[in-house]
């Protein structure tokens, strides 16, 4: 008991640290960057509604699915809800627990269109042999076929901690779950639309390197302070869609990153409740905090807009991310191919974890 309080006062103490308040400032400020950018930005017409590829079958009488994973809260939740609504084929629902899943899809199944198939999940994502059991699963499924990857799961931890295998995990979930569930669905024939931020843009080269070499090492001191591990993989979560459209654009492969802008959701549920109570009021006094369900609008525009790239917040305007150099870039989307594969065989599967 008391290496727990021991523990949750060292949390609070970074998260209290000067480096990540002035981390946590300098996000303010390119928010407020990003906000005025988009003011002047034009977006492109488009239509509200589920494209034929994600809601029509297939010669073969497959329905083409889309996975959602975090839907069990949040932006995730929403744009799972609103996709069903819309007419999806197909959606795999994807928890951190079989009884989260069930719980979306049943709220799903009472307001979406009867003939929409729900498969409901339980997945750790931060353990890669139950991202491998989940796509075989859902691969042996000769009733789907795969068209859209939504990956909306994400977290902010209050300090730097690894998971039991071996991964910093912010970035376990952030940045490396999308690419190992790519991994193993096969990107032939897939748009890929995964939530961004605009704390990527707070972070340079030089950092998001230090960030590489310190995901899969046992440093005794955090290497980063929260908020800066979080804007890493972000930035992670950049470079890869950019690296993913270089290689894999001849198979019919597209992806995007949709920031949704500030939103109201639990990701930040570790941080001091003094802290996320102070940064909350400044966000709505400023008129910059919105509902999941507003924010969940930047994701499906991304999902709908097959040419976006990047696309910000609930008018889905397209504007362009911070750039890091391109070397560093290629440099992230190799690092998380790597942590991607190859992946060890499942331990166990039973969808209830």
């Amino acid at each position: 008991m008391a290496s727990t309080r021991a523990a949750i006062k060292n949390q609070g103490t970074r998260m209290w640290s000067a480096a990540n308040l002035a981390e946590l400032v300098v996000w303010f400020v390119w928010l407020l960057h990003s906000e005025f950018i988009a003011r002047f930005q034009r977006r492109r017409p488009v239509e509200r509604r589920v494209p034929a590829w994600l809601g029509e079958c297939d010669d073969d009488g497959r329905r083409p699915a889309a996975i959602v994973t975090g839907a069990g809260s949040g932006i995730g939740r929403a744009v799972a809800v609103q996709l069903a609504r819309m007419g999806a084929g197909a959606l795999v629902i994807a928890c951190r627990t079989l009884a989260e899943a069930s719980a979306v899809t049943d709220e799903i199944r009472a307001a979406a269109p009867e003939d929409v198939v729900l498969k409901p999940v339980g997945v750790d994502l931060r353990d890669p042999a139950q991202i491998v059991a989940m796509c075989e699963d859902i691969r042996v499924d000769k009733s789907l076929h795969v068209r859209l990857v939504v990956h909306c799961a994400g977290v902010f931890c209050a300090s730097w901690r690894r998971t039991e295998w071996g991964e910093e995990e912010t970035a376990a979930v952030n940045a490396v779950a999308g690419p190992r569930i790519l991994r193993g669905l096969g990107v032939k024939g897939i748009r890929f639309v995964a939530v961004g931020s605009f704390t990527h843009r707070a972070t340079s080269s030089a950092r998001i390197r230090r960030w590489m070499a310190a995901v899969h090492t046992t440093n005794i001191r955090p290497p980063l302070t929260p908020a800066a591990a979080y804007s890493c993989s972000k930035t992670a979560v950049v470079a890869y869609a950019w690296g993913a459209r270089r290689r894999w654009g001849g198979d019919g492969f597209t992806a995007c990153v949709a920031d949704p802008g500030l939103v109201d959701t639990a990701i930040n549920r570790e941080w001091p409740a003094a802290l996320r109570g102070l940064y909350l009021a400044v966000a709505r006094v400023t008129g910059l905090l919105t509902a999941s369900s507003t924010g969940a609008a930047a994701v499906l525009r991304a999902c709908f807009d097959e040419e976006a790239t990047y696309v910000y917040g609930a008018r889905g305007v397209q504007i362009q991310p911070s750039d890091t150099d391109l070397t560093a870039r290629e440099e992230v989307f190799n690092h998380l191919e790597d942590l991607a594969g190859p992946q060890p065989p499942p331990r166990w599967w039973t969808g209830e974890h």
